[in-house]
């Protein structure tokens, strides 16, 4: 399994120079203009670099080479997850860098604040992650792509729906209690979807790809 991460790396090598740019731009933005871009836009770049790899993989028919190996079919999928976890992780990392960079150019540090943005990224890109791979796995490279767009959209209609009935009707949200109980306890909940979450799309994605024939 350790060699399917580093196959995933050795692609993504090839791709540093733009990833490189990528960084540059936005550590210049962030430390002269104080954005928090890269706290959102890093931890997503590497769930690009991660969807990149199924495009790899699906051009060089490298699924049909894997299935020939000594592998079980858990495994070329939990090696998907460990990478894109591990890269949106990295960013995050680098996003927090840049952050605090950005802070103490401005005189102004308040860390939990700082990691509140960071994390925020992260458990975007994750989510994020764990709603696309079992498209992809589904549907393949290409095909799960539009179909993720067509669940987001989706999403967001029944977003707006709710949000007019709400409105329509009067019904209203005590925001007050909800804040606060977000705030003592939102940082807790958030971990734990995300890791529900993600354990239950690893899930889905292996019961589609055992079934799935190349």
């Amino acid at each position: 399994m350790k060699g399917l991460i580093l196959k995933d790396i050795l692609f993504i090598k090839n791709l540093s120079k733009n990833i490189l740019i990528i960084f540059l731009a936005l550590a210049l933005m962030d430390l002269v203009n104080g954005n928090t871009a890269a706290s959102f836009f890093l931890p997503f770049i590497a769930v690009m670099l991660s969807l990149s790899t199924f495009n790899y993989d699906a051009f060089n028919h490298w699924d049909t080479y894997m299935l020939t190996l000594p592998l079980k079919r858990k495994q070329i999928v939990r090696a998907k997850y460990i990478f894109a976890l591990l890269g949106v992780f990295i960013m995050f990392l680098v996003a927090m860098v840049l952050l605090f960079a950005s802070a103490a150019w401005k005189g102004n540090i308040d860390i939990p604040h700082l990691l509140e943005q960071g994390l925020g990224g992260f458990f975007a890109a994750i989510f994020v992650v764990s709603m696309v791979y079992p498209l992809l796995y589904k549907f393949g490279a290409e095909k799960g792509r539009i179909w993720f767009f067509v669940l987001c959209f989706g999403i967001g209609i029944v977003a707006s729906l709710i949000g007019f009935i709400f409105s329509f009707f009067h019904i209203g949200i005590p925001s007050k209690e909800i804040l606060l109980y977000l705030n003592q306890y939102g940082a807790y909940i958030a971990v734990l979807c995300i890791v529900i979450f993600y354990s239950l799309s690893y899930k889905i994605s292996c019961h589609i790809y055992q079934k799935k024939e190349f």
